[in-house]
Order: structure tokens, then sequence, then C-alpha cells
């Protein structure tokens, strides 16, 4: 049975006013561009819209969001016992460690995990200046400022260094490793991942999913782990994945701020996956509700004050008397939900955009710098 079971927002305690609310302070905001809104509550899908000419099918690079991906295929290998969060680093990248940094010999897997490797910065671009053909084996020789698991720094190649070595216990890809534990259970028919290396998935980035997918893999946090009454995630995970790892007070946006788990942010509310550009996994535990956004933005703190501003006030955490109006405002989403829409680049500038078959091209002579001549 499919997991999805829909219901009006006001069967499960939910003012639908807030939520189109919500999206009108979407639609108001020329800097948001929204793309696509599935919100859970109790279990139940309350409200799922796109805007034209998005659609649901559709499939979405979602940056870091991935990462998220990643960090439940640690705890998949966790639970099955192929590693532990304290082992060593060095014990499953030896080679590497002919050229790491000395101060990497007590790096473990938790470090990796929770963005605590001991740099200060990114060092995605100076691992790929040092090892262009194996940034993993670059990231290692970067000299950390801090000991590993006292420092936070949002970086990637840590992320790479972890799921290098999942994808090396695993004997296959991570996408192919989540195929039957992962994507099958949860009834997500369609992902692709983009790969940094032949047979090695990205894992920081990279992964292409629909909303719905996305969905999915919060509600399945939002329910610890289990789903449909089977335990997918060990027990104990989410409540790890989600708890503070790494701090962060030095980030500036408040919602930066509030501490790192196992490839999740902590939000000021509940805890988050998101991706660049506006790509959102918002876990809810005290509301026991989940909303999941794509979106093409970069004010990504903006989108989350909303959901605060909007969202929260109408999932209230006690039994509360919705307004009588509420079956109405349940209606009057439905509708709104249908009618999103976004024009285009193209409607924007009053313009059509080519059609290649109706396109001719003429080649030119090369320059005489790129015909080979000096």
């Amino acid at each position: 049975m499919d997991f999805v079971r829909i219901s009006p927002p006001s069967a499960q305690n939910v003012d639908a006013e807030g939520i189109s609310n919500f999206l009108q302070a979407l639609n108001n905001d020329p800097q948001l561009e929204a793309h696509g809104l599935i919100i859970h509550r109790n279990g139940y899908r309350i409200a799922e819209g796109y805007w034209a000419p998005h659609q649901a099918q559709d499939l979405r690079l979602v940056y870091s969001l991935s990462k998220s991906f990643s960090g439940t295929a640690l705890s998949l290998m966790i639970g099955e016992g192929r590693l532990g969060l304290d082992d060593l680093v060095q014990d499953y990248l030896p080679e590497y460690f002919e050229t790491a940094d000395p101060a990497f010999q007590n790096l473990r897997i938790r470090h990796l995990a929770s963005m605590a490797s001991g740099h200060d910065k990114e060092t995605n671009g100076l691992a790929r200046q040092l090892e262009p053909d194996d940034p993993v084996k670059g990231f290692l020789r970067i000299p950390p400022a801090a000991e590993p698991g006292t420092l936070f720094a949002y970086n990637q190649p840590p992320v790479l260094a972890l799921v290098t070595i999942l994808q090396r216990l695993a004997g296959q890809r991570l996408l192919d490793y989540l195929q039957p534990r992962l994507f099958e259970p949860l009834g997500i028919k369609d992902a692709r991942w983009a790969q940094h290396q032949p047979d090695i998935d990205l894992g920081y980035s990279g992964l292409y999913i629909n909303l719905d997918a996305a969905a999915r893999l919060g509600q399945l946090y939002l329910e610890d782990g289990v789903w449909q009454g089977n335990r997918l995630l060990p027990e104990g995970w989410v409540s790890q994945a989600s708890a503070v790892q790494t701090p962060n007070p030095m980030n500036t946006e408040p919602d930066w701020q509030q501490g790192y788990g196992f490839q999740l942010w902590r939000s000021r509310h509940g805890y988050r996956g998101d991706g660049a550009m506006g790509q959102y996994m918002v876990v809810l535990p005290e509301q026991n509700a989940l909303i999941a956004m794509f979106s093409c933005l970069n004010n990504m703190q903006r989108v989350l004050d909303l959901m605060w501003e909007h969202l929260l006030p109408a999932m209230p955490t006690t039994p509360a008397s919705l307004p009588v109006s509420a079956h109405d405002a349940d209606e009057r989403l439905a509708m709104q939900l249908q009618q999103l829409a976004r024009p285009t680049a193209a409607q924007r500038l009053n313009g059509t955009a080519p059609i290649p078959a109706d396109q001719s091209f003429t080649p030119e002579t090369a320059p005489e710098r790129l015909a080979g001549k000096s």
C-alpha cells in the first residue's frame, strides 16, 4: 500500500488559512520563486501544489539535500554492523593516510558526518587543486585549524570521504545500495545520482529526485525511522542525527546557527535537510509535521522565516478549536493549490524560447589562434 494518505487540513487540526497566507507571501515576494510544496501532518498529506510549469513528477537536483540521503546510508550501514561512528577514518582509507596531515590520525567517522573535520572553511577548491584526480586525498593533505571534532565548518570533502568509505564497504554505488533498503520501501520510484568518479556517487550533492521523494524521507525521520510499521533506520539514529553534534554559533542566519547533526541542520523549530537555491525538507516533531519545498532563490532564511510566521501558528500543538470557517478555508486552499503558476523567463521577457528544429547554423572558419597558428 502506498504511503500517501490525503486529508483536508482542518481534519488534522490545521488552519488552512495559514497555508494560504504562506503561499501568498511567497507569491508576493519577487525574490522568492517557489516551484513546489508538500505539507504533512499526523501522517497525512494536507497540502500539495506546484507552480506551473513545474510538475509533481519533475526530477530536481537537490544540491546539499543529497547529504541527508548520504547520512541515511550511513545509518543503514551502522545498523548492519559494517562500521561505527567512532571508527577511525584511516582504518577505511589507509592509502590516503600515507600523505595525510598528521593531525588526522584521530579523525573519526562521526567527524566526517558532522562537519567537524577541524577545518575552519570550505576546502573543496583547495582539495581539488592539490589532487585533481582525487579530492579526498587532497582534503586529507590540508592541515586542520583545530582538533577534529571541535570546530564546525560547512565543507564538502568530508562528506565525499564519508561516501567513499560507504561505497567501499557496500561494494556498489550509494544509489544502488539505497535502492532496496530505502527507495523501494519508501516508494521512491526514480532517483539518480551524479558521480565524481566512475561508480562513486558525489554524496554531498548530485542527487536528482522529485518533491515527493524529499517528503517521504522527511516523513521517515518524523516517524523515528519507522515506515508503515517496519523499522528501516536503526533505533536511536534519528534522535542522534537530528541533535546538535557540532555547535555553529558563528553562522549569521538564525536557522544556520542552531547546530549541525549528522548531515542535518538544527532549526529554530525542528530540524531539516536543505540544498542550495531553496530545496527544503523541514521536520517538525513538536507539530508532528513535515514541509518539503522546491524553489529557486538566494535568500533561504527568508523562506524559513515565512514558515515560522505563517505555518507554525496554523498547527497548534494542543487541541484547538478551529474557526467556524475552517471547512471553507480548506476548499479555498485546495483551489489555490490547483491554480499555482509562475511566469517562465520567456513570459517575463515577453518572448518565446527558440525551437531548435527551426534553427539553422552555418560553420565559420576558426580564428587563427584556434586553428593552431601562432
